[in-house]
């Protein structure tokens, strides 16, 4: 039977973590991917025409998602700035230029920086921001869409989903995908803050024929990496037994071999039963 093989990273140890990783030649890699509701709801059927992707975008940069400090912290052990930070400096910084998303697409204002965002992690039930619909709608409308960590990963679906929507995406994650990002041919990558300040001032000086090559480059990686046809075309030809995923908190612990992570402690302790749930997801042949 097939097994679940869970990454292999380079400097597996907590001093000294990895900011990359090199996946198994023994394993077909299947793509990170959108936010499994995009692909429930059909979302990912709803691509644009070669002439609606030439023209010219409403926005040069979004952000759309949560800051919540302490959910984006707590579970996070990678090296680099984490989603709060980021955003943190990305507010302090540019707040004074930053145009809140409001109503429908078509009361949107043009503007150079926009950001949709609530405060609070974990579920979108009940939350203030964009609905997914809108959500598509404005990355699509975007030039490049900033792209922090997740809430235990150093990638998020919002950096996948900026991909499909044909906008480059300003990461400090680029080297985690599989096929790693290049900074100024398919993302803008930092790595502290004064780093992402000047990626930032770059995107908005930028002239419109390099955000023009970018944005092809960024399409052409998506369909070649990450869009589920590839995948699914690879699969039946694949000679491997094995599947090389990137599984979020279940990877997380072979990270960093020897820590103790919150879903280690045990059920009764901690009030839940989902640890001993993902140990039997990493231990499963």
């Amino acid at each position: 039977s097939s097994s679940v093989l869970i990454r292999e990273i380079r400097g597996q140890n907590a001093s000294s973590p990895a900011t990359s990783y090199s996946p198994p030649a023994t394993a077909l890699r299947a793509p990170y991917f959108m936010h499994p509701s995009v692909y429930h709801k059909g979302l990912h059927r709803k691509v644009r025409s070669e002439c609606e992707r030439g023209r010219k975008r409403r926005f040069r940069i979004g952000f759309f998602g949560t800051h919540d400090p302490e959910f984006y912290s707590k579970h996070y052990h990678f090296p680099g700035l984490t989603r709060t930070e980021i955003l943190n400096a990305f507010l302090s910084k540019f707040g004074d230029q930053i145009q809140i998303l409001e109503g429908s697409p078509e009361s949107w204002p043009d503007a150079n920086i926009v950001v949709s965002m609530d405060e609070r992690g974990g579920d979108r039930v009940g939350k203030s921001f964009l609905s997914q619909a809108d959500y598509f709608e404005a990355m699509r409308e975007c030039d490049f869409v900033l792209s922090p960590p997740g809430w235990c990963m150093p990638i998020s679906h919002n950096l996948i989903e900026a991909m499909f929507c044909g906008a480059i995406p300003i990461t400090n994650g680029g080297g985690y995908m599989a096929e790693p990002l290049k900074d100024g041919k398919t993302c803008l990558g930092f790595s502290d803050a004064e780093g992402l300040v000047v990626v930032i001032e770059r995107t908005l000086a930028m002239d419109a024929d390099e955000v023009s090559r970018m944005r092809q480059a960024v399409r052409d990686y998506y369909w070649r990496f990450l869009g589920s046809k590839a995948f699914e075309e690879e699969l039946p030809h694949s000679e491997h037994r094995r599947v090389f995923v990137n599984a979020e908190e279940n990877s997380v612990p072979l990270i960093f071999p020897g820590m103790v992570f919150p879903w280690d402690v045990p059920a009764e302790v901690r009030g839940g039963e989902s640890g001993g749930r993902i140990k039997e997801t990493l231990n499963h042949e």
